[in-house]
């Protein structure tokens, strides 16, 4: 039976084998960015940064939610969930195939010319006024 991966990580965390130069590599990394959050009045993120953090933030919550919580600094974990979840609407917003390139456009003058025939004649549908 094939050992499972998932099992195999727990324990390597569970046995403190992660390195420590590792751990204070991301210490050190969450101190700066917290001195570095203090000295931004405004923040300006790009669409771009947005989509890339708000990728790497959900990766993050699917693997542990408390730490995906505690990690978020720069704004709400809510924002970024909010972002993520704009931008998969974008992803599958289908308007773009909606609008037909083939699809012609009726002119003025027809259309004026089909609304004659249908005040003309009552009974007139659509096949007849085709």
């Amino acid at each position: 039976m094939p050992s499972n991966p998932f099992k195999e990580i727990l324990e390597f965390v569970a046995k403190d084998k992660i390195e420590p130069a590792l751990l204070s590599q991301i210490d050190y990394l969450k101190a700066e960015n917290k001195i570095l959050r203090g000295q931004i009045d405004i923040l300006k993120i790009s669409n771009t940064e947005r989509k890339y953090l708000a990728e790497m933030a959900f990766k993050l919550k699917e693997i542990n939610k408390k730490v995906f919580d505690s990690t978020i600094g720069i704004v709400k974990p809510d924002t970024i969930l909010k972002w993520h979840r704009k931008f998969v609407a974008q992803k599958f917003d289908g308007s773009k195939q909606r609008n037909s390139p083939n699809t012609k456009r009726i002119t003025k003058e027809h259309e004026e010319q089909i609304i004659k025939i249908a005040r003309k004649d009552c009974s007139a549908g659509y096949d007849k006024i085709v």
